[in-house]
């Protein structure tokens, strides 16, 4: 485990620069090297189940919030004024596996849904599956796909002094 500590100049940076900034580090300080392959592997893809969609549309002017969604406890997300898209993106943080908006569903709305979390399987609350599909009125369907992965050749567990 480490703690990383630094100061940025001040002003504002195109999008991307910190995510290369941490790559730099990491390459100088842990000797890291990496490379991309494609493989295939498990994806989602997002459609509306045939009961239709279940979320709470909202009207979307005024843009969208820097931050929609909130983890209110284990096995629980709100969201408010997203986008399909941008549920996609959340799914795939809680499924371990890419999830693509093939829904077409272009409003905005809010939802809170509620499954039993991988850490407690005595729960009465159903799989995350079962509740986007009970609750959002969404489908996960799983597909073979090529993704690009990053793959980390070598990084060092001791870094270099500063």
């Amino acid at each position: 485990h480490f703690d990383i500590v630094c100061q940025t100049p001040a002003g504002q940076f195109p999008r991307g620069i910190y995510q290369r900034m941490m790559q730099s580090l990491l390459r100088d300080r842990f000797h890291l090297t990496t490379h991309n392959e494609t493989r295939e592997l498990t994806a989602y893809e997002m459609v509306i189940d045939k009961s239709g969609p279940k979320v709470h549309v909202v009207d979307a002017s005024g843009g969208f919030a820097s931050s929609p969604f909130q983890m209110t406890g284990s096995g629980r997300i709100t969201g408010t004024k997203v986008t399909a898209s941008m549920l996609a993106k959340v799914l795939a943080e809680q499924v371990h596996h890419p999830v693509e908006d093939a829904t077409g569903f272009e409003d905005a709305f809010n939802f809170m849904l509620e499954w039993a979390p991988d850490s407690d399987p005595s729960s009465n609350r159903p799989s995350i599956f079962t509740a986007i599909r009970e609750q959002l009125g969404f489908r996960l369907d799983a597909r073979k796909k090529t993704v690009g992965i990053l793959v980390i050749d070598n990084i060092d567990r001791t870094p270099t002094a500063n």
